[in-house]
């Protein structure tokens, strides 16, 4: 993975008790293909590549760490409703599973 890779991107929002989205962008059209949002740091939800929850973010750090997708990442504060909280993990909690 590179330096500015979505784990070390996680790990930021996490330390900073970011609530909101990053925006999962094809790097070669800027498609939208993905989003992963935070609530107060923790990650609540992702949808990537029509997978969804805990199944849809850890497909898409499947795919960054075996490189078969490269992607650009676009960070946006947001409020998220309650609806929209559908799992919680720190960031420790998903790096260690």
């Amino acid at each position: 993975m590179e330096k500015d890779s979505l784990l070390k991107l996680i790990e930021e929002q996490s330390l900073i008790s970011f609530t909101g989205k990053i925006n999962i962008l094809k790097t070669e059209n800027n498609q939208h293909i993905g989003v992963v949002f935070f609530k107060e740091g923790d990650i609540v939800d992702c949808q990537y590549m029509g997978k969804t929850g805990k199944k849809g973010l850890y497909s898409l750090a499947f795919d960054e760490v075996e490189a078969k997708e490269f992607h650009k990442f676009v960070v946006e504060p947001e409020i998220l409703k309650e609806s929209q909280l559908k799992f919680s993990y720190s960031f420790d909690e998903f790096y260690e599973k």
